[in-house]
């Protein structure tokens, strides 16, 4: 396994003004990919119409010993978070 991380961001923008609060949806498309980064063209979209457009770099990193505790407490945040999720009405 390796993990991603975001090593940059290109050509962010937004396209129109957007209003809080409000719900979106995120589409990623895989530009390039090679063995140790991948980018994508991301686009964030609000009633389907494009509201902003960023590139990202993301870097891939295969895991080591140090990180055991830090994806432990990750993996704990992780199921409170879909324990509290999927409790709300």
């Amino acid at each position: 396994d390796r993990y991603a991380f975001l090593a940059m961001v290109r050509n962010a923008k937004f396209l129109k003004p957007v209003y809080l609060p409000m719900q979106a949806s995120i589409e990623a498309r895989v530009t390039r990919h090679e063995e140790d980064s991948v980018t994508t063209r991301c686009t964030v979209l609000i009633d389907r119409q494009s509201v902003a457009t960023a590139h990202l770099t993301m870097s891939l990193v295969e895991p080591t010993a140090e990180w055991t505790a830090a994806l432990a407490s990750r993996g704990e945040r992780v199921e409170r978070w879909k324990q509290a999720w999927c409790t709300k009405s």
